[in-house]
């Protein structure tokens, strides 16, 4: 008994070999091979090229401490603003990243409003919070900051008038060194003592003369409120930078100047 049954075993055992072997219906052997192919090589040159793309077209994010001067292109006043407004900024001063231009003057600094506190007779402070996330460039390629901007130093548009002045150092340069002896011959090249007096006292026309004059414009290297009375930066909350007045609504007109920097993460 134990020969014969020792063959109905092999003879079972070969049977469920020769039924696992065999094509299932309407699916061929090679079937679960050529899906295999065709997802690596679908996957394949996407993989590849990301590997082999130099680093140099690596887009550019404005990193931690990086720093930009910009003028507001729209007004923002706690009176009218919302959470959430949109808030816009040119940039005056080309930034440099290993020797080139990734940021050209022109290019706008986009943020939004993230706080808002209006002036009452209850409670006179106001205060306005700004947060800055982007740059876009003028083909319309955004750069988005590593962490949010903040405003560091704030200060009023510049002001451009004509002031009167009769400092001879104000005065134009062929002025300066004398002017002309005598109506169409050469100047003395002197731009001190009696030949600048003779000059001015000559030419009616420089006395009181009238020479443009521009306001303090900020720097990179600028902190604080400067030149406007009245407001003050405030420490907010992380990537939040909190503009505020004792007394009376936070207005922000256009050109107002700011430097703006990106901050580390975290509180």
């Amino acid at each position: 008994m134990r020969p014969l049954t020792l063959f109905v075993l092999l003879s079972m055992a070969q049977y469920l070999a020769a039924q696992e072997t065999q094509p299932q219906p309407g699916r061929s052997p090679t079937q679960p091979d050529r899906a295999n192919q065709a997802a690596t090589q679908s996957a394949g040159p996407s993989a590849d090229k990301t590997a082999k793309e130099p680093a140099s077209q690596a887009e550019f994010r404005p990193g931690i401490g990086t720093i930009i001067v910009a003028e507001l292109t729209n007004s923002v006043y706690a009176k009218k603003a919302k959470i959430g407004d949109r808030v816009e900024c040119t940039v005056v001063q080309d930034l440099l990243y290993q020797g080139k231009i990734v940021v050209p003057r022109n290019a706008k600094v986009v943020g939004h409003v993230t706080e808002v506190e209006v002036s009452t007779k209850e409670n006179q402070q106001s205060r306005l919070g700004l947060s800055f996330d982007r740059i876009l460039l003028k083909d319309k390629k955004e750069l988005l900051f590593q962490n949010p901007a903040i405003v560091v130093a704030l200060a009023p548009p510049i002001k451009r008038s004509v002031r009167t002045a009769t400092d001879v150092r104000d005065m134009p340069l062929e002025m300066q060194r004398g002017g002309q002896s005598s109506p169409g011959g050469a100047s003395s090249g002197s731009s001190t003592g009696a030949s600048v007096l003779g000059a001015i006292t000559s030419n009616a026309d420089l006395l009181g003369a009238n020479m443009p004059s521009n306001g303090a414009a900020l720097s990179g290297t600028n902190r604080g409120v400067i030149g406007w009375p009245g407001l003050f930066l405030l420490k907010g909350a992380p990537g939040t930078s909190i503009i505020a007045s004792p007394k009376g609504n936070v207005q922000l007109g256009y050109e107002s100047q700011m430097v703006l920097r990106v901050m580390e993460s975290g509180p």
